[in-house]
């Protein structure tokens, strides 16, 4: 199995970005095929491993396989050294990108975004518990808290044997979510230290009681501009961060907790979604996943206008 590269490694927002939006298509690769992951977590979406081919504008490694790992024992002679990766895997170049993909189904996202330049470098791994996105009522009454607790969806968190919840794939979606804030809230540039913000918020997620975790979560999902403004606040180079927490925090506010979207002017030149709300379409979930992966989509494309 060719193994990728831990999130941890990146170093550019932009490049964090391009990787969790290729393991959201990944995820919706999944459901496509009526699946959920149920185990997201900052150690299963990786960057996909570079190949040294010789050519310096064709490290990444790229097939639409790249998108899901299917645990596959291949091993590519070509994959680059750990001492390859340290020295050049944040200096290869990203492709431009153009924002925004208009896709309304998975397939023509896959031919649209990636038939050109812009590589898939994102892959989602481990389908260890993975299972059928409709299941029965025996199914939906059990306990379904599958995963790394620190990123697991609140709503999961909370529920009891007497309040169950079924997991659904917008629980898996709030996973990503809580990817993006654990790699960014443990971002530290070199030569400096975590600031008490940071070490709150990581302090919160790693919480070993379940119920006070997903209290917290809940908060921080709840209040989508006060921790969009906690996270732009870490002072660690990343504060535009701050942007792409307050919008998929909306969506998940307003998609799973049922609260009004609310805009704040510090985050305007991440730009507005459009006003029309595509409500939760339980046959088809491409719908809301194309929702969070447009926020990926046009805040990669800011950064890459403002450097």
């Amino acid at each position: 199995m060719d193994e990728g590269i831990g999130l941890w490694r990146i170093k550019r927002l932009p490049h964090l970005l391009k990787v969790l939006r290729d393991g959201l298509v990944g995820f919706a690769g999944i459901c496509s095929k009526n699946k959920l992951h149920r185990d997201i977590s900052e150690g299963n979406v990786l960057c996909a491993p570079l190949v040294n081919t010789g050519e310096d504008a064709d490290y990444w490694s790229e097939s639409e396989s790249t998108l899901v790992d299917s645990d596959s024992d291949s091993d590519d002679g070509a994959t680059m050294t750990e001492e390859d990766v340290d020295s050049m895997f944040n200096e290869l170049p990203l492709t431009s990108e153009a924002g925004e993909t208009d896709a309304p189904t998975y397939e023509e996202y896959l031919n649209r975004r990636y038939n050109g330049e812009v590589k898939c470098i994102g892959k989602l791994y481990d389908l260890e518990f993975m299972v059928n996105r409709i299941r029965g009522d025996a199914e939906a009454r059990g306990l379904e808290k599958t995963g790394t607790p620190a990123f697991i969806a609140a709503q999961l968190l909370l529920a009891t044997r007497h309040q169950p919840v079924q997991h659904t794939y917008l629980h898996d979606l709030e996973s990503f979510f809580w990817v993006l804030v654990w790699i960014v809230a443990t971002r530290v540039e070199p030569g400096k230290k975590m600031n008490a913000q940071a070490r709150e918020v990581m302090a919160d997620l790693c919480n070993p009681d379940d119920r006070s975790l997903g209290n917290f979560k809940t908060r921080f999902v709840a209040t989508p501009l006060a921790s969009g403004k906690k996270i732009a606040g870490l002072n660690n180079g990343w504060n535009q961060a701050g942007g792409v927490v307050y919008r998929f925090a909306e969506f998940l506010n307003s998609s799973i907790y049922n609260k009004k979207p609310i805009d704040d002017p510090d985050f305007l030149f991440f730009e507005t979604p459009p006003e029309t709300v595509v409500p939760m379409d339980e046959e088809d979930p491409w719908l809301d996943i194309k929702r969070v992966i447009d926020i990926f989509d046009r805040s990669i494309c800011l950064l890459q206008a403002q450097h």
